[in-house]
């Protein structure tokens, strides 16, 4: 057909040490149709946190229009939106001087490794 698909699965599913990091590799070809129709055209970066929740009660109704289904698109968002604003407030200037610590990568293996987002 000359159509070239993403690989769907870039990573093991336990190679994921973040939630942000699961769902940009989980479905990739689906994760691109979400970025290009849904998150940019919702405000994309600049209200990533905001739009979360929509995008993923999308793909949970898509699913299927069951309550449990609604129920993972909260729970999903909830995470994500936890996970954002933790790794915002670690990446600021606050915990600049504390990265530089040779514990700091002892709080990066507690917290999940930060997935290469907490750099050392």
């Amino acid at each position: 057909d000359g159509v070239v698909t993403p690989e769907n699965m870039r990573r093991c599913v336990c190679d994921n040490y973040t939630f942000g990091g699961f769902w940009r590799a989980w479905h990739a070809s689906l994760h691109v149709w979400i970025l290009k129709y849904m998150y940019v055209p919702m405000g994309g970066k600049q209200r990533r946190l905001w739009v979360i929740l929509p995008i993923f009660t999308f793909v949970g109704l898509w699913h299927d229009f069951e309550v449990r289904w609604v129920a993972w698109a909260l729970l999903n968002s909830l995470f994500l939106i936890l996970e954002g604003l933790l790794l915002s407030l670690v990446r600021g200037p606050r915990f600049a001087g504390l990265r530089t610590h040779f514990w700091w990568r002892y709080v990066r293996v507690a917290g999940g490794g930060g997935d290469g987002d907490l750099p050392l």
